[in-house]
Order: structure tokens, then sequence, then C-alpha cells
């Protein structure tokens, strides 16, 4: 049995090392999240986002309403300005219906000051 806190590592480890090989944007039929954005919500690092990403995880696919950036928004901003230069688009909205807004709107309602930061620095500025 792997213990939580070798989660991590573990994931990695079979990510990188042995390339299992599955669909990083199937959504989880419980959580209604994708691998990313389960990830993200999980304040994962940055190490297994990378990994996901590159096995094709789509970095604004909406899971549960939100995009990636707005989960990190939410959750784990020092993944906010990762998923930023990674590409992931700032306006690309969670659903139809925009239930949560924007990214900015994102981290006010969930009082992530961090995230409003880091939203006007000049490094997710330039990107």
């Amino acid at each position: 049995m792997i213990d939580e806190d070798d989660s991590e590592e573990v994931c990695y480890y079979l990510l990188l090392e042995h390339g299992v090989k599955a669909n990083p944007n199937l959504v989880d039929e419980a959580t209604n999240l994708t691998p990313l954005c389960a990830a993200i919500q999980n304040n994962t690092s940055n190490i297994i986002v990378q990994q996901l990403i590159e096995a094709g995880a789509d970095i604004d696919l909406p899971a549960d309403n939100m995009t990636p950036v707005q989960w990190a928004a939410f959750h784990a901003s020092e993944l906010l300005i990762f998923l930023v230069k990674k590409g992931a688009k700032l306006s690309k909205k969670g659903d139809e219906m925009n239930l949560y807004g924007s990214v900015a709107h994102v981290a006010c309602l969930a009082d992530n000051t961090d995230a409003l930061k880091m939203l006007v620095s000049d490094e997710v500025a330039a990107n």
C-alpha cells in the first residue's frame, strides 16, 4: 500500500520512468475533475503538473465548472504563474454559464490575496 505522503513521488515515477499511458483529460465521474485539475486542487508540485501537461493534459480544459488556472487561483496560487507560463489562457471561462467569472473573481471568492497579487504582477502580465 502506498503511503499518502509518497503519492507524488509514486505518480512522478510512474509517469516519467515507466511512461504509463492514460488519458490525461479523462474526467473522474466521482469528483468531476480531470487529473490536472485534481492535481492543482490538491496543491501538487509543479513536477506532477508538468508531467500531466507533457502527457497531453489540456491546460485550458474546464473540470467541475472551472479551468485549471481558475483552480490554481482558488487553491494553489504558486501554480498560477506556472500555468500562465505554460500557456494557460486567463480569459478562458470554466463553463457555458460562467458560474465563477474571471480568474481574478475566483481568487476573490477564495479570499486568495496571493493569487490576486500574482495576477497583477509583471510575471503574469508579460505572458
